[in-house]
């Protein structure tokens, strides 16, 4: 039996209308099945030629990761915890014996935007920000970085809870390697990636 499909949707077309943004369908083309997006925060994609770039609030985005046919990006609602995320010099980061310096080096998406961490003792050194979990209930979270080596061979990164509870990932440079670790009880790493972005940049 031959089905024909009910909706055909090629990532093609798209633009802002009506304060949302919205993605045409080809079939049926009569806009009964368009689809709208709501997003009140900006986005960023990967272009066919590999380089992130930035999309305003309710934009659509049309991705090329690992794939050579562009394709809808679909995420689902998710809230930032760490606000200040891509400024390590604002005040919301503490520090212990660290000192970070805005702005040093370009940064993936090409904007000289980069911060330069730098330890400034043997002793625990760490830069870190607290976020306030409202209930009891379990529930997923995700952390993710740019990082790229200066003098140092490797990386630490912790999610931290009330100690010793705790889970943590350690990435070494020179062999590009990843090694995770729970203490404690309360965590569980479900999975765990480096990805290598060029121009030194994991």
């Amino acid at each position: 039996m031959n089905k024909k499909p009910d909706l055909a949707l090629l990532p093609s077309g798209y633009k802002v209308d009506s304060g949302l943004g919205t993605v045409y369908c080809i079939l049926p083309n009569d806009g009964t099945l368009d689809f709208q997006l709501d997003r009140d925060t900006g986005g960023t994609r990967y272009s066919k030629d590999g380089l992130i770039e930035t999309f305003a609030n309710d934009l659509p985005r049309i991705g090329w990761l690992d794939s050579d046919c562009p394709y809808l990006i679909r995420e689902p609602q998710a809230v930032n915890r760490q606000i200040k995320s891509e400024e390590l010099d604002n005040a919301v980061w503490q520090k212990v014996n660290i000192t970070v310096t805005a702005d040093q080096v370009t940064s993936p998406d090409g904007r000289f935007t980069s911060d330069k961490i730098l330890r400034t003792s043997t002793s625990a050194s760490y830069i870190g920000d607290n976020c306030v979990k409202t209930s009891s209930t379990a529930f997923d979270s995700t952390t993710s970085v740019f990082v790229k080596k200066g003098k140092g061979d490797f990386f630490a990164i912790r999610a931290q809870g009330n100690y010793p509870n705790r889970a943590e990932a350690i990435f070494q440079f020179s062999n590009q390697t990843l090694t995770t670790s729970v203490g404690g009880s309360d965590f569980t790493i479900i999975r765990s990636k480096v990805e290598n972005y060029g121009d030194g940049w994991y």
